[in-house]
């Protein structure tokens, strides 16, 4: 069996080049929008992906069908932090304001029951 392998061909947004990979991620509490940085660590960008280095590190949003199933990029959506002022800079990863949903699942979840447990020792 044999396979033939191609690079794939250049993912454009908002007329700029993805550059780097999918490396940090974040999904919206409501679970319709994942968010994907494309900074990892600085010794692996630069041996990976050494455009990141001098042109910055990129953010992108990737619509959740929640109902039928599926991903898509949005082209609509792009964070390109080649453009900051003292740029450029590398982004590793997004935080919510109010939390996403990670704080209700896996470790986060079991750090906030422990938590619980020692407030509630502590104050009643």
């Amino acid at each position: 069996m044999t396979f033939e392998l191609r690079q794939p061909e250049p993912v454009y947004v908002k007329g700029r080049l993805v550059r780097g990979g999918p490396q940090m991620i974040q999904l919206s509490l409501d679970g319709k929008r994942l968010y994907v940085s494309s900074s990892l660590f600085s010794f692996w960008d630069q041996q990976f992906y050494p455009e990141l280095i001098t042109e910055g590190s990129q953010l992108f949003q990737i619509d959740v069908d929640t109902v039928n199933g599926g991903m898509t990029l949005n082209k609509n959506f792009l964070v390109d932090f080649g453009d900051e002022p003292n740029g450029p800079v590398m982004a590793h990863e997004v935080r919510y304001p109010g939390g996403d949903c990670s704080l209700i699942s896996g470790w986060s979840a079991l750090l906030a029951k422990i938590s619980c447990k020692v407030l509630r020792r502590h104050f009643n």
